[in-house]
């Protein structure tokens, strides 16, 4: 089934080198979105339209694929609060258990550990009932 991984870098370049890493790792680019107050919309496609509100933007992707609003909502205060939401689209367990991995190491938090107070910090992998099964694979 295919998944969704998502977690928060507190900078740009911190968002950037993760995804360095998953590309390094054989993820494709057009499966990693990255988004920020100052970044591009989508980064592997094409880039934010002048006047886009980047909160916008951030909630569309979590929008029905995440049952929890409130979660919704705690990705989109984190982008406003300056930070970056990394969102990856795999297709199966394996590949999103090792991309957890990989965001982990490189530094990605929950959106809900912030707000939350938890100690957990492996990035959030949210499965995708009704979602397109044809992503590309990671090699």
């Amino acid at each position: 089934m295919p998944k969704l991984i998502a977690c928060i870098f507190h900078s740009s370049s911190a968002a950037q080198a993760a995804r360095q890493d998953l590309l390094e790792e054989g993820y494709k680019d057009e499966q990693i979105q990255i988004h920020g107050a100052t970044t591009p919309a989508y980064t592997g496609a094409s880039p934010n339209r002048e006047g886009d509100d980047i909160s916008k933007v951030v909630e569309q992707i979590f929008n029905g694929l995440i049952p929890d609003a409130a979660e919704t909502a705690r990705y989109v205060k984190a982008v406003n609060d300056g930070n970056y939401v990394l969102a990856l689209h795999v297709a199966d367990d394996e590949a999103a258990a090792q991309a957890a991995r990989i965001l982990r190491a490189a530094g990605g938090t929950p959106a809900t550990a912030a707000e939350s107070q938890l100690s957990e910090s492996a990035p959030r992998i949210y499965a995708l009932k009704h979602t397109p099964t044809n992503w590309p694979a990671h090699s």
